[in-house]
């Protein structure tokens, strides 16, 4: 609350209002007493709610005159449904729909474990980062960080104190304002190897309880040392631990893959059969694996039990079990310890001193909220993503130096520009910022590297800069080979055969997703062979439900079959899509029904010219306009549509290949590559 007494100076334009529930004012004082300890002026209320009209006046005015507003959050303030400090949250929140969307002002500071999920805030609360702060005991960096928002260096988001540390975000590298998500197909994302679980995950619906085996993976020989973790269960009184849960399965997966002589079952195929009643040998068969492990996770207070079991997928008798009772802050020592008893009775052995990075150094708190933010992206929507980053800010909160934390809210912000955003600048900008910041804090953590070269090539072209990040991430030569194939065009030439090789090996890996099937059903479009295409497009279609993308893909290969009727048969999804919209246009087109055809143009022009240039550009190809298809593909260029990824393989574009404007435009689209 306001100090309003008469010793206090006068009002400026430059000072902190303190707003809290008086249960917390002995937090609130060590608060207001370190910021004034920086010469930072605080409006604090230590005397009783006096109350009347003048008091009230006076509230109003610090509030509509203060630098940023702090509100501190805690069970005090929300065991109270009713107290004056709610009208307070209320007037700030009311001035805060003034401001423009760059001004910091609201700034929520939580002293003691009150997650904000379940807080009793106004909405526009959570639009904002929270600050962690015990007891209201503030940090040297909470102070520098309003110390420069009141110096006005920290223009951010929604009117919020900074979601980033300005002095994290750098000035923009792409000359351009970035493309909206519709010129991003799915595959790409899937092809990014962090991408690849979130993208497919979060749009396949209704699969089947156990799908047929692929038809060129099924019979891949099962060694003595394979093995498919499948997500473990969370059997906690609560039901709510069930992130904590699949972030376990998933670092078990990621360590034992690290095992060079172990086949382990990818995270998509395993996490396929969650929630599903199905006999562990189907679930063997269908990955091509001899050894499953499942297990639970219950939590109680601090207290973690984890139980594991690994099975014989032939015979179906256990080779192993064990269950450990765990405090949550050993949860890195729980994995290793389950891994290395898994790897023993698979007699396999361990890398020696097996670093644990970033990973090690992070506090139980920070990880906690990794392997939330981490859950709720599998469901690749605005709002679990906005709930992510919330998250995500909470473990930076408790952990800043945390690089993991900070690649992981980059990933985020790389996904939401790419998917979910329709005007993404500021997200590819906090994504930049984010990953730099994570290879600031450690430059060998391979995230931050992926997700600044996702940014490189997905919205500033600049493909040499991404495989830089990519050799900085240390990944293999295959491996970089299967990001760059699409990025460089050399799936048509150069790279080809090592780019199929690597997709094969990533179908048998991970036979359960649509990825791989998907990319290769684009490699051989490219390269012109349909009729292989065709199948590899409908399978990754099979895996993925209704994704909108792999519909679309599959409807392109069939037109340039000249199968109209089988492209009229593909199932387009309901969804609000600029994939839905440009198949039904070209099949208009294909099938001569002009005026239907230029319906459809038209809707494509209503709703996709600011993120859907590379798509009209396609449809402006197929109706046999080049001059057009070529001023949208320059209009693509200029919004750095990420679609023009596909520009140096596309096969709509044939009938322009020799323009120079289009030579023009694929040369600057090598990227220095």
């Amino acid at each position: 609350m306001a100090d309003v007494s008469s010793e206090r100076p006068s009002v400026t334009a430059g000072a902190v209002f303190l707003s809290y529930a008086s249960e917390d004012a002995a937090a609130a004082e060590r608060l207001c007493q370190g910021l004034r300890a920086a010469g930072i002026e605080v409006w604090f209320d230590q005397s009783e709610l006096r109350g009347g009209d003048v008091w009230d006046a006076a509230i109003r005015r610090h509030i509509k005159a203060c630098a940023l507003f702090m509100p501190l959050v805690s069970a005090n303030s929300q065991a109270r449904a009713e107290g004056y400090f709610r009208l307070e949250w209320k007037l700030a929140v009311d001035r805060s729909h003034l401001m423009s969307a760059d001004k910091a002002f609201l700034m929520p500071v939580v002293i003691d474990e009150t997650t904000e999920s379940a807080s009793r805030v106004p909405d526009r609360f959570r639009d904002v980062q929270w600050t962690h702060l015990p007891a209201g005991t503030p940090s040297p960096a909470f102070i520098a960080r309003v110390q420069a928002l009141l110096g006005g260096g920290a223009a951010t988001a929604a009117a919020s104190p900074p979601k980033r540390d300005a002095a994290a975000i750098e000035p923009a590298q792409s000359p351009a304002t970035p493309a909206r998500r519709r010129g991003v197909p799915i595959v790409l994302a899937a092809l990014a190897l962090v991408a690849i679980v979130v993208v497919i995950g979060g749009l396949r619906k209704h699969p089947p309880s156990v799908p047929s085996p692929p038809a060129a993976d099924a019979t891949a020989s099962a060694s003595d040392r394979s093995i498919a973790v499948l997500p473990f269960t969370d059997m906690s009184a609560g039901k709510n631990q069930e992130y904590f849960a699949d972030g376990l399965s998933e670092e078990l997966i990621d360590l034992l893959a690290r095992e060079s002589d172990m086949r382990v079952a990818a995270r998509t195929s395993s996490f396929y059969f969650k929630g599903k009643q199905v006999m562990i040998a189907d679930v063997a068969k269908t990955l091509g694996v001899q050894n499953v492990l499942e297990g639970s996770v219950r939590v109680s207070g601090n207290t973690v039990r984890v139980t594991a079991q690994l099975i014989r997928a032939d015979g179906g008798f256990h080779l192993w079990s064990e269950h450990y009772d765990r405090n949550l802050t050993d949860v890195f020592k729980i994995q290793d310890e389950i891994a290395a008893a898994v790897v023993q009775a698979l007699k396999a052995t361990l890398r020696a001193g097996t670093p644990r990075g970033a990973l090690s150094a992070a506090d139980a708190r920070a990880y906690d909220r990794i392997l939330q933010a981490r859950f709720l992206t599998t469901r690749l929507n605005d709002r679990d993503t906005k709930q992510a980053l919330r998250v995500l800010d909470e473990a930076i909160s408790a952990d800043p130096g945390y690089a993991l934390a900070w690649a992981t809210r980059g990933h985020v912000h790389r996904l939401r520009a790419s998917f979910i955003d329709d005007s993404p600048a500021e997200e590819i900008e906090l994504a930049r910022a984010d990953a730099r910041k994570a290879i600031e804090l450690d430059p060998n953590l391979k995230e931050g590297h992926l997700v600044l070269g996702d940014v490189l090539s997905y919205f500033d072209f600049d493909f040499a800069g991404a495989l830089r990040e990519l050799e900085a991430a240390q990944l293999r030569p295959a491996d970089r080979i299967s990001r760059m194939g699409i990025w460089s065009g050399c799936v048509l030439d150069t790279c080809y055969d090592e780019y199929m090789r690597r997709n094969e090996r990533n179908r048998r890996d991970d036979p359960l997703n649509p990825a791989p099937y998907t990319a290769e059903a684009l490699a051989l479009y490219a390269r012109g062979d349909l009729v292989t295409a065709e199948a590899a497009a409908r399978k990754g279609l099979e895996l993925s439900g209704d994704s909108t993308y792999n519909a679309y893909l599959l409807v392109r290969i069939l037109l340039a079959r000249h199968a109209l009727d089988a492209a009229k048969a593909v199932p387009l999804s309901e969804e609000d899509s600029v994939y839905t919209r440009v198949s039904r246009a070209q099949i208009l087109t294909a099938a001569g029904d002009r005026v239907a055809a230029q319906g459809a143009l038209e809707e494509l022009l209503k709703h996709d010219a600011n993120g859907g240039a590379f798509q009209i550009a396609e449809t402006y190809a197929a109706r046999g306009e080049p001059a057009a298809a070529m001023d949208w593909l320059e209009r693509a260029y200029r919004q750095h549509d990420s679609g023009l990824w596909f520009l140096r393989i596309d096969p709509q574009f044939k009938p322009i290949a020799n323009d120079p404007r289009f030579l023009a435009l694929r040369e600057r689209m090598r990227g220095g590559v």
